[in-house]
């Protein structure tokens, strides 16, 4: 079991708003952060929408230049270690 922020706001931590669920149930619901939504994330959609497209057609360095991130960033997105869920 797992604490649930039941309106996905992890900095919401009023008790009406905090339940206990499954780690199942909890990734269900959106209520973690993925892609733009985590503080940690360097792109956008937009942007590895745009990087999985131009795969094969320009270097995996020009496109981390581009973009401000590491090569090693890249490459995750183009071998869908990253941002895996979008299409």
């Amino acid at each position: 079991m797992e604490s649930c922020h039941g309106n996905g706001i992890k900095i919401d931590n009023r008790l009406k708003n905090l339940r206990y669920d499954t780690p199942e149930a909890n990734r269900a619901e959106n209520t973690y952060d993925r892609g733009e939504r985590n503080s940690q994330a360097r792109l956008t959609e937009a942007a590895v929408r745009e990087i999985k497209n131009l795969k094969g057609r320009v270097s995996p360095t020009a496109l981390a230049h581009r973009f401000g991130v590491s090569v090693g960033a890249i490459n995750g997105v183009m071998r869908g270690l990253n941002w895996a869920w979008l299409h």
